[in-house]
């Protein structure tokens, strides 16, 4: 689990250090009282200090798509690295991702933590904004194996992750892998998505 502990700790112990010396001269039931007094507030500053970081964290991965046991499992390095490959995921449902509109969509499915999507994520995202992408980009994470992006995912045809389905006005979708046989970033594919999504835009 991410928490930056250092800081809680340098805290917790400075706070002891300080109690610590200032009853040093006192008597023994003094020095209980003392104890009690300073260290109640440090301990209960320490503990809304953990559940905070914790809550922030959570929620953090929460919106990068991860579930509640994933961001529990990992420490934090896994952590930052899925974070940092990770898109933040579109406001919008998984069903108003794929319904037809009238300008094309790129949707990007991806996993928290996948690290075949750790491969296409930024550059592959990158490289299309980089190029004028004319379409709405939406990310949307496949977080379980019964949640509803997943089913989503299923009935457009998205087997694995990450994959690119392109929504066309014109009712048409095409799956498209953005990372090559050796786990690149496909720059073929990704520039027919700016070429199809282009004339699919104009016609």
């Amino acid at each position: 689990m991410y928490i930056r502990f250092w800081f809680i700790l340098a805290v917790v112990l400075s706070g002891l250090v300080f109690t610590f010396w200032s009853i040093s001269k006192t008597t023994p039931n003094e020095r209980l009282a003392r104890v009690i007094r300073w260290c109640t507030p440090i301990v209960a500053i320490a503990a809304i200090s953990v559940i905070g970081a914790m809550c922030f964290t959570t929620a953090s991965a929460a919106s990068h798509g991860a579930l509640l046991k994933q961001t529990l499992s990992m420490d934090a390095s896994q952590f930052n690295e899925a974070m940092e490959h990770s898109p933040e995921q579109s406001p919008i449902t998984p069903e108003e991702a794929v319904t037809l509109a009238d300008r094309p969509k790129v949707i990007y499915f991806y996993k928290f933590g996948c690290t075949d999507c750790a491969d296409a994520y930024p550059d592959a995202i990158d490289y299309l904004i980089n190029n004028d992408l004319e379409a709405e980009l939406l990310f949307i994470p496949v977080e379980g194996e019964t949640s509803k992006s997943r089913q989503i995912a299923l009935a457009s045809g998205i087997t694995e992750v990450p994959q690119f389905l392109c929504v066309y006005p014109d009712g048409t979708t095409w799956i498209v892998n953005p990372l090559t046989d050796n786990n690149e970033i496909n720059y073929h594919n990704l520039d027919l998505i700016l070429s199809t999504v282009k004339s699919k835009a104009t016609s």
